[in-house]
Protein backbone atom coordinates (compact mmCIF):
# COMPACT_ATOMS: atom_id res chain seq x y z
CA UNK A 1 0.00 0.00 0.00
CA UNK A 2 1.27 3.47 -0.88
CA UNK A 3 2.14 5.65 2.11
CA UNK A 4 2.18 9.47 1.72
CA UNK A 5 5.30 9.75 3.90
CA UNK A 6 7.30 8.11 1.10
CA UNK A 7 7.15 11.36 -0.86
CA UNK A 8 9.20 13.19 1.75
CA UNK A 9 12.24 10.95 1.34
CA UNK A 10 15.21 12.94 0.06
CA UNK A 11 16.09 10.13 -2.32
CA UNK A 12 13.42 11.58 -4.60
CA UNK A 13 15.37 14.84 -4.78
CA UNK A 14 18.70 13.14 -5.47
CA UNK A 15 18.92 13.60 -9.24
CA UNK A 16 21.94 13.61 -11.57
CA UNK A 17 21.77 17.40 -11.92
CA UNK A 18 20.57 18.54 -8.50
CA UNK A 19 19.92 17.60 -4.89
CA UNK A 20 17.33 20.28 -4.13
CA UNK A 21 13.82 20.88 -5.45
CA UNK A 22 13.62 22.63 -8.81
CA UNK A 23 12.81 26.33 -8.70
CA UNK A 24 9.43 27.20 -10.20
CA UNK A 25 9.07 28.17 -13.82
CA UNK A 26 8.77 31.95 -14.23
CA UNK A 27 7.11 33.69 -17.17
CA UNK A 28 6.52 37.34 -18.09
CA UNK A 29 2.96 38.27 -19.04
CA UNK A 30 1.80 40.84 -21.59
CA UNK A 31 2.00 43.59 -18.97
CA UNK A 32 5.65 42.81 -18.26
CA UNK A 33 4.96 41.30 -14.87
CA UNK A 34 6.67 38.09 -13.86
CA UNK A 35 4.83 35.24 -12.22
CA UNK A 36 5.83 31.84 -10.93
CA UNK A 37 3.99 28.85 -12.36
CA UNK A 38 3.09 25.56 -10.76
CA UNK A 39 4.51 23.27 -13.44
CA UNK A 40 6.53 20.07 -13.64
CA UNK A 41 5.90 16.65 -12.12
CA UNK A 42 4.66 15.82 -8.62
CA UNK A 43 3.99 12.64 -6.70
CA UNK A 44 0.62 13.13 -5.00
CA UNK A 45 -0.20 11.82 -1.50
CA UNK A 46 -2.03 8.81 -2.96
CA UNK A 47 0.89 7.92 -5.25
CA UNK A 48 -0.60 9.33 -8.45
CA UNK A 49 1.82 11.28 -10.63
CA UNK A 50 0.71 14.76 -11.70
CA UNK A 51 2.13 16.39 -14.85
CA UNK A 52 1.65 20.10 -15.60
CA UNK A 53 3.26 21.92 -18.53
CA UNK A 54 2.79 25.55 -19.57
CA UNK A 55 2.76 25.77 -23.38
CA UNK A 56 0.06 28.20 -24.58
CA UNK A 57 1.25 27.99 -28.20
CA UNK A 58 1.17 24.19 -28.40
CA UNK A 59 -1.73 22.21 -29.79
CA UNK A 60 -1.03 18.82 -28.17
CA UNK A 61 1.33 17.26 -25.63
CA UNK A 62 1.64 13.61 -24.76
CA UNK A 63 4.07 11.56 -22.69
CA UNK A 64 5.59 8.44 -24.21
CA UNK A 65 7.45 5.83 -22.19
CA UNK A 66 8.16 2.12 -22.51
CA UNK A 67 6.06 1.68 -19.38
CA UNK A 68 3.18 4.12 -20.00
CA UNK A 69 1.58 6.64 -22.37
CA UNK A 70 -0.42 9.67 -21.28
CA UNK A 71 -2.16 12.46 -23.20
CA UNK A 72 -2.13 15.83 -21.43
CA UNK A 73 -5.19 18.10 -21.69
CA UNK A 74 -5.00 21.83 -22.37
CA UNK A 75 -6.99 24.44 -20.44
CA UNK A 76 -7.90 28.02 -21.34
CA UNK A 77 -4.76 29.42 -19.65
CA UNK A 78 -2.37 27.31 -21.73
CA UNK A 79 -1.58 24.63 -19.13
CA UNK A 80 -1.42 20.99 -20.20
CA UNK A 81 -2.18 18.61 -17.34
CA UNK A 82 -2.58 14.91 -16.75
CA UNK A 83 -2.58 12.29 -14.01
CA UNK A 84 -0.82 8.93 -14.15
CA UNK A 85 -2.70 6.76 -11.64
CA UNK A 86 -0.57 4.98 -9.05
CA UNK A 87 0.22 1.40 -9.94
CA UNK A 88 2.60 -0.57 -7.69
CA UNK A 89 3.86 -2.38 -10.79
CA UNK A 90 5.06 0.99 -12.14
CA UNK A 91 7.05 1.84 -9.00
CA UNK A 92 10.62 2.85 -9.74
CA UNK A 93 12.32 5.12 -12.30
CA UNK A 94 10.94 5.59 -15.81
CA UNK A 95 12.29 7.73 -18.63
CA UNK A 96 9.81 9.34 -21.01
CA UNK A 97 9.52 11.85 -23.83
CA UNK A 98 7.38 14.96 -24.06
CA UNK A 99 5.84 14.86 -27.53
CA UNK A 100 4.78 18.41 -28.39
CA UNK A 101 2.85 18.76 -31.64
CA UNK A 102 4.55 15.60 -32.87
CA UNK A 103 8.12 16.61 -31.91
CA UNK A 104 10.18 15.29 -28.98
CA UNK A 105 11.22 17.85 -26.37
CA UNK A 106 13.13 17.83 -23.09
CA UNK A 107 11.34 19.68 -20.28
CA UNK A 108 13.73 21.62 -17.97
CA UNK A 109 11.18 21.54 -15.14
CA UNK A 110 11.24 17.75 -14.83
CA UNK A 111 14.29 15.72 -13.66
CA UNK A 112 16.72 14.81 -16.43
CA UNK A 113 18.83 11.67 -16.75
CA UNK A 114 20.49 9.58 -19.49
CA UNK A 115 18.79 6.79 -21.44
CA UNK A 116 18.50 5.72 -25.07
CA UNK A 117 21.96 7.27 -25.57
CA UNK A 118 20.65 10.79 -24.88
CA UNK A 119 19.27 13.05 -22.15
CA UNK A 120 15.72 12.15 -21.14
CA UNK A 121 13.15 13.31 -18.63
CA UNK A 122 12.31 10.79 -15.98
CA UNK A 123 10.34 10.20 -12.81
CA UNK A 124 10.93 7.88 -9.87
CA UNK A 125 7.64 6.55 -8.53
CA UNK A 126 8.02 5.58 -4.84
CA UNK A 127 7.97 1.88 -4.10
CA UNK A 128 6.69 0.92 -0.62
CA UNK A 129 8.51 -2.42 -0.88
CA UNK A 130 12.03 -0.99 -1.30
CA UNK A 131 12.72 1.10 1.83
CA UNK A 132 16.40 0.22 1.44
CA UNK A 133 16.82 2.75 -1.38
CA UNK A 134 16.06 5.71 0.91
CA UNK A 135 18.70 8.03 2.29
CA UNK A 136 18.66 7.14 5.99
CA UNK A 137 20.43 8.23 9.14
CA UNK A 138 23.35 5.84 8.70
CA UNK A 139 27.02 6.29 7.74
CA UNK A 140 27.30 7.10 4.05
CA UNK A 141 29.92 6.07 1.55
CA UNK A 142 31.38 8.29 -1.17
CA UNK A 143 30.80 8.31 -4.91
CA UNK A 144 33.74 9.51 -6.99
CA UNK A 145 34.12 10.23 -10.69
CA UNK A 146 37.37 8.86 -12.06
CA UNK A 147 38.99 9.59 -15.43
CA UNK A 148 41.51 7.01 -16.64
CA UNK A 149 43.43 6.42 -19.84
CA UNK A 150 42.22 3.51 -21.94
CA UNK A 151 44.88 1.95 -24.14
CA UNK A 152 42.11 -0.23 -25.53
CA UNK A 153 40.13 2.73 -26.88
CA UNK A 154 43.00 5.20 -27.34
CA UNK A 155 41.19 7.82 -25.27
CA UNK A 156 40.18 8.68 -21.73
CA UNK A 157 37.26 6.79 -20.19
CA UNK A 158 35.20 7.56 -17.11
CA UNK A 159 34.03 5.35 -14.28
CA UNK A 160 32.08 5.96 -11.08
CA UNK A 161 33.50 4.46 -7.87
CA UNK A 162 31.57 3.88 -4.65
CA UNK A 163 33.74 3.59 -1.53
CA UNK A 164 32.15 2.45 1.75
CA UNK A 165 31.87 4.54 4.92
CA UNK A 166 35.22 4.76 6.66
CA UNK A 167 37.31 4.16 3.54
CA UNK A 168 38.81 7.66 3.73
CA UNK A 169 39.95 7.14 7.32
CA UNK A 170 41.18 3.55 7.54
CA UNK A 171 44.02 1.64 5.91
CA UNK A 172 42.22 -1.61 5.10
CA UNK A 173 42.01 -3.20 1.69
CA UNK A 174 38.58 -3.96 0.24
CA UNK A 175 37.07 -6.35 -2.32
CA UNK A 176 35.58 -4.89 -5.51
CA UNK A 177 32.33 -5.37 -7.41
CA UNK A 178 32.36 -4.27 -11.07
CA UNK A 179 28.73 -3.38 -11.77
CA UNK A 180 27.32 -2.69 -15.24
CA UNK A 181 24.26 -0.88 -16.60
CA UNK A 182 21.98 -1.80 -19.50
CA UNK A 183 21.76 -0.98 -23.19
CA UNK A 184 21.84 2.77 -24.07
CA UNK A 185 22.60 3.78 -20.47
CA UNK A 186 25.94 4.77 -18.95
CA UNK A 187 28.08 4.77 -15.80
CA UNK A 188 25.76 7.09 -13.82
CA UNK A 189 22.71 4.88 -14.22
CA UNK A 190 23.23 2.56 -11.27
CA UNK A 191 23.78 5.48 -8.91
CA UNK A 192 20.81 7.64 -9.90
CA UNK A 193 18.32 5.07 -11.19
CA UNK A 194 19.52 2.04 -9.28
CA UNK A 195 20.28 3.99 -6.05
CA UNK A 196 23.30 1.78 -5.48
CA UNK A 197 25.00 3.89 -2.80
CA UNK A 198 21.86 4.05 -0.65
CA UNK A 199 21.31 0.30 -0.99
CA UNK A 200 24.87 -0.47 0.09
CA UNK A 201 24.92 2.13 2.88
CA UNK A 202 21.76 0.68 4.39
CA UNK A 203 22.88 -2.94 4.06
CA UNK A 204 26.19 -2.11 5.71
CA UNK A 205 24.44 -0.31 8.57
CA UNK A 206 22.41 -3.48 9.19
CA UNK A 207 25.50 -5.68 8.99
CA UNK A 208 24.05 -7.57 6.04
CA UNK A 209 26.87 -7.25 3.51
CA UNK A 210 30.64 -6.97 3.37
CA UNK A 211 32.19 -3.51 2.84
CA UNK A 212 33.42 -3.26 -0.73
CA UNK A 213 34.15 -0.86 -3.57
CA UNK A 214 31.73 -0.75 -6.48
CA UNK A 215 33.04 0.35 -9.87
CA UNK A 216 30.60 1.38 -12.60
CA UNK A 217 31.88 1.81 -16.17
CA UNK A 218 30.44 2.89 -19.49
CA UNK A 219 29.47 -0.42 -21.06
CA UNK A 220 28.43 1.14 -24.38
CA UNK A 221 31.97 1.46 -25.74
CA UNK A 222 32.53 -0.40 -29.02
CA UNK A 223 35.41 -0.82 -31.44
CA UNK A 224 32.86 -0.07 -34.14
CA UNK A 225 29.94 2.11 -33.13
CA UNK A 226 27.39 0.16 -35.15
CA UNK A 227 28.19 -3.15 -33.41
CA UNK A 228 25.58 -4.46 -31.03
CA UNK A 229 28.27 -6.51 -29.30
CA UNK A 230 32.05 -6.71 -29.43
CA UNK A 231 34.97 -7.23 -27.06
CA UNK A 232 35.79 -3.54 -26.49
CA UNK A 233 34.23 -3.38 -23.04
CA UNK A 234 35.85 -6.61 -21.89
CA UNK A 235 39.26 -5.48 -23.15
CA UNK A 236 38.91 -2.05 -21.54
CA UNK A 237 37.80 -3.52 -18.20
CA UNK A 238 40.59 -6.08 -17.98
CA UNK A 239 43.46 -4.11 -19.51
CA UNK A 240 42.69 -0.59 -18.32
CA UNK A 241 40.02 -0.16 -15.65
CA UNK A 242 40.94 -2.95 -13.24
CA UNK A 243 44.65 -2.00 -13.27
CA UNK A 244 43.69 1.65 -12.71
CA UNK A 245 41.50 0.76 -9.72
CA UNK A 246 44.14 -1.52 -8.24
CA UNK A 247 46.84 1.15 -8.68
CA UNK A 248 44.79 3.96 -7.15
CA UNK A 249 42.57 2.36 -4.50
CA UNK A 250 43.23 0.12 -1.51
CA UNK A 251 41.72 -3.06 -2.90
CA UNK A 252 42.34 -6.74 -2.60
CA UNK A 253 43.43 -8.34 -5.86
CA UNK A 254 42.63 -12.03 -5.49
CA UNK A 255 39.88 -13.67 -7.51
CA UNK A 256 37.84 -14.27 -4.34
CA UNK A 257 37.87 -10.49 -3.78
CA UNK A 258 36.57 -9.54 -7.22
CA UNK A 259 32.96 -9.77 -8.44
CA UNK A 260 31.18 -8.79 -11.65
CA UNK A 261 27.47 -8.17 -12.18
CA UNK A 262 25.12 -6.26 -14.43
CA UNK A 263 21.59 -5.70 -15.59
CA UNK A 264 20.22 -6.61 -19.03
CA UNK A 265 23.07 -5.90 -21.50
CA UNK A 266 25.35 -5.58 -18.47
CA UNK A 267 24.33 -9.08 -17.38
CA UNK A 268 25.45 -10.40 -20.75
CA UNK A 269 28.79 -8.67 -20.24
CA UNK A 270 29.04 -10.08 -16.71
CA UNK A 271 28.25 -13.59 -17.94
CA UNK A 272 30.80 -13.53 -20.75
CA UNK A 273 33.59 -11.90 -18.75
CA UNK A 274 32.95 -13.68 -15.46
CA UNK A 275 32.70 -17.15 -16.99
CA UNK A 276 35.63 -16.55 -19.35
CA UNK A 277 37.91 -15.41 -16.54
CA UNK A 278 37.54 -17.52 -13.39
CA UNK A 279 41.12 -16.55 -12.58
CA UNK A 280 39.84 -12.98 -12.08
CA UNK A 281 36.23 -13.25 -10.84
CA UNK A 282 34.68 -15.63 -8.30
CA UNK A 283 31.26 -13.98 -8.00
CA UNK A 284 28.80 -13.35 -10.85
CA UNK A 285 25.42 -11.59 -10.81
CA UNK A 286 22.99 -11.49 -13.74
CA UNK A 287 19.98 -9.18 -13.24
CA UNK A 288 17.35 -9.73 -15.93
CA UNK A 289 20.23 -11.90 -16.83
CA UNK A 290 21.29 -12.94 -20.28
CA UNK A 291 23.76 -15.81 -20.03
CA UNK A 292 24.31 -15.88 -23.80
CA UNK A 293 25.61 -13.30 -26.27
CA UNK A 294 22.66 -12.00 -28.31
CA UNK A 295 24.62 -12.12 -31.59
CA UNK A 296 23.39 -15.28 -33.42
CA UNK A 297 26.87 -15.78 -34.90
CA UNK A 298 28.61 -15.77 -31.49
CA UNK A 299 30.30 -19.01 -30.48
CA UNK A 300 29.29 -18.75 -26.79
CA UNK A 301 32.61 -20.19 -25.67
CA UNK A 302 32.13 -18.85 -22.16
CA UNK A 303 29.31 -21.36 -21.56
CA UNK A 304 31.83 -24.20 -21.67
CA UNK A 305 32.63 -23.23 -18.09
CA UNK A 306 29.22 -24.56 -17.01
CA UNK A 307 29.75 -28.08 -18.32
CA UNK A 308 32.00 -29.21 -15.49
CA UNK A 309 29.69 -28.79 -12.50
CA UNK A 310 32.29 -29.93 -9.96
CA UNK A 311 34.84 -27.39 -11.19
CA UNK A 312 32.14 -24.72 -11.37
CA UNK A 313 31.29 -25.32 -7.71
CA UNK A 314 34.93 -24.83 -6.75
CA UNK A 315 35.59 -21.81 -8.96
CA UNK A 316 32.62 -19.58 -8.09
CA UNK A 317 31.30 -18.43 -4.76
CA UNK A 318 27.98 -17.31 -6.28
CA UNK A 319 26.32 -17.52 -9.67
CA UNK A 320 23.23 -15.36 -9.16
CA UNK A 321 20.37 -14.97 -11.63
CA UNK A 322 17.36 -12.71 -10.94
CA UNK A 323 14.51 -11.45 -13.09
CA UNK A 324 11.04 -9.95 -12.98
CA UNK A 325 8.08 -12.28 -13.31
CA UNK A 326 6.68 -10.23 -16.21
CA UNK A 327 10.00 -9.55 -17.95
CA UNK A 328 9.54 -9.47 -21.73
CA UNK A 329 12.69 -11.57 -22.16
CA UNK A 330 11.46 -14.40 -19.95
CA UNK A 331 11.54 -16.89 -22.85
CA UNK A 332 15.29 -16.30 -23.15
CA UNK A 333 15.76 -16.74 -19.41
CA UNK A 334 13.83 -20.02 -19.51
CA UNK A 335 16.18 -21.23 -22.24
CA UNK A 336 19.08 -20.32 -19.95
CA UNK A 337 17.36 -22.30 -17.19
CA UNK A 338 17.48 -25.34 -19.44
CA UNK A 339 21.20 -24.83 -20.07
CA UNK A 340 21.83 -24.68 -16.32
CA UNK A 341 19.78 -27.83 -15.80
CA UNK A 342 21.52 -29.76 -18.57
CA UNK A 343 24.92 -28.76 -17.16
CA UNK A 344 23.86 -29.75 -13.64
CA UNK A 345 24.68 -26.41 -12.02
CA UNK A 346 21.09 -25.60 -11.06
CA UNK A 347 21.34 -27.86 -8.00
CA UNK A 348 24.67 -26.52 -6.74
CA UNK A 349 24.85 -24.52 -3.52
CA UNK A 350 26.49 -21.55 -5.29
CA UNK A 351 23.65 -21.27 -7.81
CA UNK A 352 20.88 -18.78 -6.99
CA UNK A 353 17.81 -17.99 -9.07
CA UNK A 354 15.22 -15.41 -7.96
CA UNK A 355 12.00 -14.25 -9.65
CA UNK A 356 10.34 -11.04 -8.42
CA UNK A 357 6.52 -11.18 -8.58
CA UNK A 358 4.94 -8.58 -10.86
CA UNK A 359 8.26 -7.01 -11.88
CA UNK A 360 9.33 -6.35 -15.46
CA UNK A 361 12.53 -5.41 -17.30
CA UNK A 362 12.96 -2.30 -15.16
CA UNK A 363 14.73 -1.03 -12.05
CA UNK A 364 11.91 -2.29 -9.88
CA UNK A 365 13.48 -5.73 -10.42
CA UNK A 366 17.12 -4.60 -10.62
CA UNK A 367 17.12 -2.71 -7.31
CA UNK A 368 15.71 -5.82 -5.65
CA UNK A 369 18.32 -7.97 -7.36
CA UNK A 370 21.23 -5.83 -6.18
CA UNK A 371 19.82 -5.80 -2.64
CA UNK A 372 19.64 -9.61 -2.67
CA UNK A 373 23.00 -10.13 -4.40
CA UNK A 374 25.24 -7.98 -2.22
CA UNK A 375 24.78 -10.00 1.01
CA UNK A 376 26.03 -13.11 -0.82
CA UNK A 377 29.35 -11.56 -1.85
CA UNK A 378 32.84 -11.96 -0.43
CA UNK A 379 31.82 -14.40 2.27
CA UNK A 380 34.29 -17.08 3.24
CA UNK A 381 33.93 -20.06 0.93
Amino acid sequence: MFEPKLISSQIYRDWPLHFDPLLPQVVTDAQGEKRALDTGVKILPNGDVSFRVYAPGARSISLESKAFQLDLHKDAEGFFTGILPYDPLLAGPHSFDFIVDGACFLCPYVPISWHRNRPVNYIDIPDPDTPYIHIQKVPHGSVTREIYWSETMGRYERCIVYTPPGYMKDTKEYPVLYLQHGMTENEITWEYNGRVSSIVDNLLAEGKCEPCLIVMNNGMIRYRAENHWDSAFEDNLLRDCIPFIEDNYRVKTGRWDRAIAGLSMGSMQASVIGLSHPELFAWIGLFSGFMRISDPDAEQQHLQRLKDAAAFQQQYGVFFRAMGERDGFMSSFLEDDQICKECGIDVLRNYHRVVYPGQTHEFGAWRRALHDFLPLLFRKK
